[in-house]
């Protein structure tokens, strides 16, 4: 099972599909020139209905700040969208997959530490 999807080379569809039925974080990568996006979306997971007040967002919007601080993201980049269970943001092209990597990790974890 791969931990994400990079958009244009693998198939979003099947992989959004999976990670539904099985109740995983879906996470995907959209490379630019510069810079990607990275996505992630947690809405489909059923364990959601089982979590706190606390959102994974709430975490992840905090993180991308201190990333886009350290890494001196240009104020035109910095962007963010999204709800509670779901975001899309921009990074520098070369942290995108090691970001994301380290995003499902980080979503597997906080979903199973919300239920308990």
């Amino acid at each position: 099972m791969q931990k994400f999807i990079v958009d244009k080379k693998d198939d979003y569809s099947a992989h959004y599909q999976y990670c539904a039925q099985h109740h995983l974080p879906f996470v995907r990568v959209i490379h630019a020139l510069k810079y990607s996006k990275v996505e992630f979306d947690v809405s489909e997971m059923v364990m959601l209905k089982a979590l706190s007040r606390e959102q994974p967002s709430d975490f992840i919007i905090d993180l991308y700040r201190h990333y886009a601080r350290f890494t001196r993201l240009p104020n035109d980049k910095f962007s963010c969208a999204g709800g509670s269970n779901n975001l899309i943001f921009s990074v520098y092209r070369e942290h995108a997959e090691p970001f994301a990597a380290q995003l499902y990790d980080y979503l597997l974890k906080f979903v199973i530490s919300q239920q308990r």
